[in-house]
């Protein structure tokens, strides 16, 4: 998956931008990741990312709700997290995550952008 990589490098453009990843959200592997040199953990934010986005769709059953999630934004500290799930064809379950440090509202669109490009990449 070369082209996934450096989608994900180029997703690292971001303003604020931490780290950034594509995740097989049943089992929470990692299936790539590009981090902006810091001490982040992109597998634990993976692996995090993907118990959030399960979460999500468990509570939109439990509430009666339906409907395709397009993207999650979940804030701790002064990070932001969007985890997008990513149509990657059938039997496939991906997601595509950011991490951002905040404040970061005015790239939340570029961030949305970089995760619909992840999401072209990933060979079907």
């Amino acid at each position: 998956m070369p082209e996934l990589h450096a989608t994900l490098r180029e997703a690292l453009q971001v303003d604020g931008a931490i780290a950034v990843g594509v995740v097989d959200y049943l089992s929470g592997a990692t299936l790539g990741v590009a981090v902006n040199g810091t001490s982040f953990d992109p597998v634990k934010a993976a692996a995090v990312s993907a118990e959030i986005l399960l979460a999500r769709w468990q509570h939109m059953e439990r509430v009666g709700i339906s409907g395709l999630i397009e993207d999650v934004v979940a804030t701790v500290e002064a990070r932001c997290h969007l985890i997008r799930p990513l149509d990657a064809g059938p039997g496939k379950h991906m997601l595509a995550y950011i991490v951002m440090q905040l404040p970061a509202p005015d790239d939340l669109e570029d961030a949305r952008g970089q995760l619909r490009r992840i999401e072209r990449s990933i060979e079907r």
